[in-house]
């Protein structure tokens, strides 16, 4: 009953047959785990993705071409990626330890880089923005301490 379980978009776009055919595959790898084992393996991956925690806020880039117009600012605690809405794609990854500092305005947010790169993204939850990213920073700096 993939349906149930799947998104429409990836049951378009698969093979119903193979489809199953993989989670099946990789069902049997977990022959032997406890229901907690396999839940606790499950947490440990989604936590590897890079999006893991993030809160989104929609910006609009400014002066920077390879944005789309509309963009979706993930911000967690490794740093703040650029997301494309539509595609889900990736754009950029700013990692903390690469932002030089940041700022905000009530219709903006910026990223300066250890590149001396500015990024501008106009936004009204620039001050949200701002409170989220030093408390992620001040906590990093802590736990470096």
């Amino acid at each position: 009953d993939l349906a149930k379980y799947l998104p429409k978009k990836v049951l378009d776009e698969k093979d119903h047959e193979a489809l199953e055919s993989q989670l099946l595959t990789f069902y049997a790898k977990l022959d032997g785990y406890s229901q907690n084992a396999a839940r606790l393996s499950y947490l440990d991956y989604v936590k590897s993705w890079k999006i893991y925690g993030s809160t989104f806020f929609f910006a609009e880039p400014k002066q920077h071409r390879d944005f789309p117009a509309e963009v979706v600012l993930a911000i967690n605690a490794k740093g703040i990626l650029v997301v494309d809405p539509t595609s889900h794609d990736f754009h950029q990854e700013f990692l903390y330890s690469n932002i030089v500092t940041w700022g905000h305005s009530p219709n903006s947010f910026v990223i300066v880089t250890a590149n001396q790169t500015k990024v501008y993204f106009k936004t009204d939850q620039g001050p949200e923005m701002n409170v989220m990213v030093r408390t992620y920073v001040e906590a990093l700096e802590q736990h470096q301490t």
